[in-house]
């Protein structure tokens, strides 16, 4: 990843994106501004982007460029496919879309219950904020509603390197987001919203109940929004997702977010062993003296299995 100076948001002419798609609401030295993009910019610019923004009077403004980016968060969106005359061509075509750029770290937030709480899934969280080599903070919110195993399940979350919040409330948060800007990412329908209200009440983001049909989450938010959060931190409210790539589970990665099974798989007896029916896997010998979580250990052997497939 390339080191670029951050600016400041006092820099003469500079802003910040706060909200895409159209027309983008930039925070600027002297106010907000809401913005069109000049034509011919390389790409569209995203929440996080650090923007020169001409200042054409009345609350208008025009983005003339964007500062190259430290990184960005990116998912996948599939689109329809036009043929000649604006016609559908039936062709489902996948692009990467940028969701939020220059973020420092990540606040995955998941629901404790309803909707109700996929460890797989933070743990492929993980991966993903471990592959863009970012800093991830898990928080597990409405504890309130958790089951009396939950702390049993996150024990291997509870480690020096990995800041974990278990909250109902925000008393501990503000001090890990101070001074950074952190995105907010996580399935819809876990409180994202509701926890950045909380932090800052001013906001009045728009908040909306889980489904009472699937007991999943609704999309209430819908494009990125920057935010300020105290006197020094921004915070990206960010999209829900259906499904997050953690494709590029690199072994750095996966010992990253599973270090208790890779330390152990090092001493299996064989280096490309698949910790499943093969004999002198060190794995399956922690599993069955309960030294580590099955569930933990089968995916580590699954994206493990995928890279080793992939670089065949």
């Amino acid at each position: 990843m390339t080191a670029i100076a951050v600016p400041h948001a006092g820099a003469a002419g500079l802003g910040r994106v706060a909200t895409t798609p159209g027309l983008c609401t930039v925070d600027a030295p002297g106010g907000p501004l809401l913005c069109t993009a000049r034509s011919g910019l390389p790409e569209p610019p995203a929440a996080g982007d650090w923007v020169e923004a001409a200042d054409i009077g009345g609350g208008r403004g025009r983005i003339t460029a964007v500062l190259p980016r430290r990184n960005a968060l990116t998912r996948v969106r599939t689109f329809s496919g036009y043929g000649r005359g604006g016609h559908g061509s039936g062709l489902r075509q996948k692009r990467e879309q940028v969701v939020a750029a220059n973020i420092d770290q990540i606040l995955l937030v998941f629901a404790a219950a309803r909707p109700h709480l996929n460890l797989d899934k933070v743990d492929e969280a993980l991966l993903a904020a471990a592959a863009a080599d970012l800093p991830a903070l898990p928080c597990i919110n409405k504890s309130d509603l958790a089951e009396a195993h939950l702390p049993q399940h996150l024990e291997p979350y509870r480690r020096p390197d990995l800041p974990l919040f278990v909250t109902s409330a925000v008393e501990d948060l503000p001090a890990a987001l101070r001074g950074r800007t952190t995105a907010l990412w996580g399935p819809s329908g876990t409180g994202k919203t509701s926890l950045l209200n909380r932090l800052e009440p001013g906001l009045g983001l728009r908040v909306q109940a889980v489904s009472a049909g699937t007991g999943g989450g609704r999309h209430t938010t819908t494009a990125a929004t920057l935010c300020r959060c105290g006197a020094d931190g921004w915070v990206v409210d960010s999209p829900g997702w259906r499904h997050i790539r953690a494709d590029a589970a690199t072994p750095a990665a996966l010992r990253r977010v599973f270090p208790e099974v890779a330390a152990i798989a090092d001493t299996c007896r064989y280096s490309d062993c698949r910790h499943r029916a093969e004999p002198g896997s060190a794995v399956r010998v922690a599993i069955a003296a309960g030294r580590v979580q099955a569930r933990r250990a089968a995916t580590f052997a699954r994206y493990a299995s995928v890279w080793a497939e992939g670089k065949a």
